[in-house]
């Protein structure tokens, strides 16, 4: 498949998930851009790349993990970072607010692999197109998502009920 198809294809999973890691538009448009010229690099080289999806997600993670890495103190980022989430933000009322924030605080409190794995699965990725990005066992990979989302489901229950209640 030639480079253009592939991001033509690509391009709008791979931005949707960098932006549900970053949670910015402009970071996730740069770090998709870097992925991408990654891709493009490896096929000048001639690179055999077996499962391109599984390529383009792996290489999006870890460019989330060195771009967080360096921007980890720079108070700048944090705050454009929070100007950025308010502007996701779909409901104006305070309550709904209020909703979506406490249902963050639960998904915050899972491990950030488990987290991940959620992210992948919801982006649509195959068992074993995340058993390569997470670098775990494929067999596992159903086992562990049945865990993570029963983790999920208590977490609400119990620090998040009042999304609940009405």
């Amino acid at each position: 498949m030639d480079f253009e198809k592939i991001y033509l294809t690509h391009y709008p999973s791979i931005f949707k998930y960098l932006l549900q890691l970053t949670r910015c538009e402009e970071t996730s448009k740069d770090l998709v851009q870097e992925v991408f010229e990654s891709l493009y690099i490896q096929k000048q080289k001639k690179q055999n790349i077996k499962d391109v999806r599984a390529w383009l997600f792996k290489t999006a993670y870890n460019r989330f993990v060195n771009n967080y890495n360096k921007q980890k103190y720079n108070l700048a980022y944090i705050q454009e970072t929070i100007r950025t989430e308010t502007q996701y933000e779909k409901e104006p009322e305070i309550e709904a607010n209020e909703k979506v924030k406490q249902l963050e605080a639960g998904l915050n409190k899972l491990e950030p692999k488990a987290y991940h794995l959620l992210i992948l699965y919801q982006q649509g990725l195959k068992y074993n197109e995340i058993a390569e990005i997470l670098e775990i066992n494929p067999a596992s990979v159903g086992k562990t998502l049945s865990r993570t989302i029963e983790k999920l489901r208590t977490i609400i229950k119990e620090e998040c009920h009042e999304l609940f209640e009405k």
